[in-house]
This record gives C-alpha cells, structure tokens and sequence, in this order.
C-alpha cells in the first residue's frame, strides 16, 4: 500500500526538491504564501515544514525578515585544489609566453578594474580578467578553456565570506599584480612568477585563514 503524505509532508518534499533543483537558490527567501497557493493547502502545514527545514539546517530565520535556504558551506578543500591548478597555468603561461605591447596593455587594464572596483562582483571580475589575459596572451586555446572552467568553478564555489576575503585584500591583490606586470615589461619572469606566489602565499595563508 502506497502511503499517504501528510499535507506538512507534501509540502517538505514540495521545497526540498526546489532548493535540490536550484530553483530556490542560496540565500533566497522562502514565501511562504506562495508556496501555499502552489499546493492549494493552507499556510499551516507549510509553516510546519519550513520548521522542520530550518531544525535541519536547511533553511534559516532572520529576525523581521522571514526565512532563507541557507547557504551551503563551502568545501574549501576543493576551492584550494582549483586555486592550485590555476595558480600551475598562470605560473606556467609567465614562464613561457613573451608578452608583446598589446597584451601587457590589455592585462594593465584589468588591474584599473581592480582599483576602481567598488563592490565584491566587480573587483572579483576584473581580477578573473587579470588571469585570463595572462593565459590569452600564451595563445594556447586548451590552456584558455581550462583556466575559464576553473575561475567559473572558483566563483561558483566561493561563499559571501570568502568573497568579502578577497574585497578585503584588493590593495594587496593589486599590489601583487601591478608588481607582475612590472616585471613582464622588463622580462623578469621570475620576478614576475615570485609576485604571483606572494599573490597566493598572501591570499591562502593569511587572507583565507579568518574563513576556515
């Protein structure tokens, strides 16, 4: 015999498999009274459920504000792994790539970005342009195309926190990266290599350390 879901049941199911399906996103608040028109139940067994969620660390209340899917935490061993990969194709495209005029101007652009930057999506953006340009400039398509799934996996990946991490060292990060492209010009590339490992000894062994 098939058993018959209670009406707080349906409704668990109903917003679990929305935040599974991605339909409900991290952070985004749950409406309660939409979700009761979307079932044709009252409001009673949905708040039940949203209850439910919320004693199982899926869901979370903010006081005046209503409830939220929470944010997952994020898998810092794989974020780290990725950076480490990218960090190899950045190391490697400075090593062997002879940056002419053009590609030095369009990789100093990247780092005006940076410094006019005025929130975490911006500066986040223009520091992934930063390591593009550098992996366009080697012209090798493959190389390109990974570093690209890799940054699209590292902003995936980042929680608000970490985010917030990087806002926090933009003077550093800009730093680093005004140092590199300094040495590109004058064809120091191990200079040029030894200031994006300050870039990443900074960032994972100082920075990060305040999130995990």
């Amino acid at each position: 015999m098939i058993p018959i879901l209670t009406l707080k049941e349906e409704a668990y199911n109903h917003i679990t498999e929305k935040i599974k399906n991605k339909q409900y996103l991290p952070k985004e608040r749950i409406n309660e009274s939409q979700i009761s028109k979307e079932l044709n139940m009252s409001r009673t067994p949905v708040r039940q459920a949203i209850v439910q969620l919320e004693q199982e660390g899926i869901i979370e209340h903010y006081l005046h504000q209503g409830y939220y899917v929470c944010e997952k935490p994020m898998d810092m061993d794989t974020y780290l792994n990725l950076l480490d990969v990218l960090t190899l194709l950045i190391n490697d495209a400075i090593l062997t790539t002879e940056f002419n005029k053009q590609a030095i101007t369009e990789i100093t652009k990247t780092i005006d970005g940076m410094i006019e930057a005025t929130c975490q999506q911006t500066f986040i953006d223009a520091q992934s342009q930063f390591f593009l340009k550098i992996l366009e400039a080697k012209e090798n398509e493959f190389s390109y195309e990974v570093g690209l799934l890799l940054i699209d996996s590292l902003k995936k990946l980042a929680t608000n926190e970490v985010k917030q991490v990087m806002m926090d060292t933009k003077e550093k990060t800009v730093y680093f990266c005004e140092s590199t492209v300094r040495h590109l010009v004058n064809n120091q590339k191990s200079y040029a290599l030894s200031s994006m490992e300050d870039l990443y000894d900074y960032f994972v062994l100082h920075a990060l350390k305040k999130v995990y």
